[in-house]
Order: C-alpha cells, then structure tokens, then sequence
C-alpha cells in the first residue's frame, strides 16, 4: 500500500521516500529511453527551480541537481508523475510510450511506489539530420 505524507510517500511501515527521490529516478529513467534528447523545465518548475537555488545561495549549501521537467504529485490514494521533454531520431508517440513505461517500471520496482499515472509532455522535437544520430548501442559501447 501507498500513502502520502505530505511530499513523501509511505511504501512500508517505517520507510519514506520524499517526492525528490522520486523525481530523480523518475528524470533518470526518462533519459534513458533512446529518442529523449532533454527534460524541459515546466513555468512552474523553473520557478521551483529558482527559489532552490535563492535557498542554496542564503544557506550556504550547494545548489541541488535540477530534475527539470519532472513533477511529482503524491496523494493518500495516488502517485502521479509529469514528464515533460523534448525528442528527436525517433518518433515522438514512440518515444513517449516507452518514457512512460520506462518511468513506471522503474519507479515502482526501485522504491516500491506505486504509480497511478504517467504523463508525458512532449514540448519540442530535436530535427536530428540521418547522419548524425548515432545508435545508443553504440554510445555505451564507447563510454569508459
């Protein structure tokens, strides 16, 4: 069972996971489905987004990573998340698709949170020329 405590989420009795976490599997998850070229900051995330890092700046703590694009909302009965995003070298129906899979699977299996819903925003899409896309095989492949 799923409850909402207020920005966090009980998944057992005695364990929490703040809506932060799930935001940062949830933007973690979403960039790894091949077609998302970057998560879009939303008006209202961007203005979230500032007033983190106003927080920061008088505190003294260092600005937290940005989950752009992400929101979380968790209610008693609900966990629903907004992904918003821009896509190119596949189509965007596709890639939104497996965005939204990707994101549920991942989310309910990492923190054991249940998620009702999934939406996806698609704000732009990336005109990426044949030739230079470059296969995600073959990035990881690559990469140290």
């Amino acid at each position: 069972m799923t409850t909402a405590l207020g920005g966090a989420v009980e998944v057992a009795e005695g364990v929490v996971v703040e809506s932060r976490a799930i935001a940062r599997l949830t933007a973690t998850a979403a960039r790894s489905v091949d077609g998302v070229v970057s998560l879009e900051p939303t008006l209202l995330g961007f203005v979230a987004d500032l007033g983190r890092q106003l927080r920061d700046v008088i505190t003294g703590r260092d600005v937290a990573d940005p989950v752009d694009g992400i929101q979380v909302s968790a209610e008693p009965a609900a966990v629903r998340l907004g992904v918003a995003l821009s896509v190119g070298g596949r189509p965007a129906r596709e890639v939104s698709v497996e965005v939204s899979r990707t994101v549920r699977d991942n989310v309910q299996h990492n923190l054991g949170v249940r998620v009702d819903e999934v939406r996806v925003t698609v704000v732009d899409v990336a005109l990426i020329p044949p030739e230079a896309r470059v296969p995600q095989q073959q990035v990881a492949a690559v990469a140290p």
